[in-house]
């Protein structure tokens, strides 16, 4: 992270169980040895893509990393563990959201999710924009 911290990081990724999860899980697990490759924690509003679906026969090409507000507030980060360990919620969102969060930030893309009641948890949910 900044300053040369290190961190552990867990992912978290919530989605329908009518999405097929083995489908998901080949997702987690390719992301995750991107993020490794990387060498770097991913921070809040981090977009990464657009590019292949999420999971096939889905629009949803780009991700977002967020604050795990769907969990309790102790899901955020584990002190447990040195070093500590940071949750991030993996979220699959449409192209033009991952553009929106590069041209506005992610507070702006927050807001709209919040004003459009978007279901993240649905992986074939229409754009918030």
């Amino acid at each position: 992270m900044s300053a040369g911290r290190d961190v552990r990081q867990e992912f978290i990724f919530a989605a329908y169980d009518r999405f097929e999860s083995t489908h998901v899980a080949s997702f987690l697990q390719t992301f995750a040895e991107f993020v490794v490759e990387e060498h770097r924690a991913l921070r809040r509003g981090q977009v990464i893509g657009p590019s292949e679906p999420v999971i096939p026969g889905i629009r949803l090409n780009a991700v977002y990393t967020a604050i795990p507000v769907l969990h309790d507030e102790r899901l955020r980060t584990f002190d447990g563990t040195r070093p500590p360990t940071i949750f991030a919620w993996i979220v699959p969102i449409h192209e033009e959201e991952a553009d929106y969060v590069r041209e506005r930030g992610w507070e702006a893309f927050e807001e709209r999710l919040e004003a459009n009641d978007g279901d993240l948890c649905d992986l074939e949910r229409e754009s918030v924009l």
